[in-house]
């Protein structure tokens, strides 16, 4: 009975034991991992070169690379598509603000002749004021 006994506290330390130092350092480590992030990637690129190609893993590495391609033309022309818009609106507010400058220089052009020919009226003396 006294070695059932040594055995069931053996089997609970070793447990405890094993708990609180393998699975702890295992999910420090996770918790743990920006800071090796770049190590783990490499790591993993090199055994995925170890692996023996066969025809499964051919056709999806085929299958993603002409996704990419596919994708990569798509952001060209939404980028191309993008420019144009910005180029378009760029020209708008332009030809907006060159139309807001005729406009008002030809207003300041309408009031200086006003102001021209008040002078004129003035200088010949032919003044009359209406005061309200």
């Amino acid at each position: 009975m006294e070695i059932l006994y040594l055995v069931i506290i053996l089997l609970i330390v070793l447990i405890y034991w094993l708990r609180n130092n393998k699975l702890e350092r295992y999910f420090n480590y996770i918790n743990e991992m920006g800071e090796n992030e770049d190590t783990v990637k490499i790591f993993c690129k090199k055994l995925r070169y170890l692996d023996t190609p066969n025809e499964h893993n051919i056709l999806i590495k085929k299958f993603y690379d002409e996704v990419i391609s596919k994708n990569s033309k798509e952001i060209e022309k939404l980028m191309d598509e993008i420019d144009t818009i910005n180029k378009d609106n760029m020209m708008n507010y332009v030809d907006k603000k060159n139309k807001y400058k005729l406009k008002t220089h030809l207003q300041t052009k309408n009031q200086l002749s006003a102001i021209d020919l008040a002078k004129k009226n003035i200088n010949s003396n032919n003044v009359k004021i209406n005061l309200v």
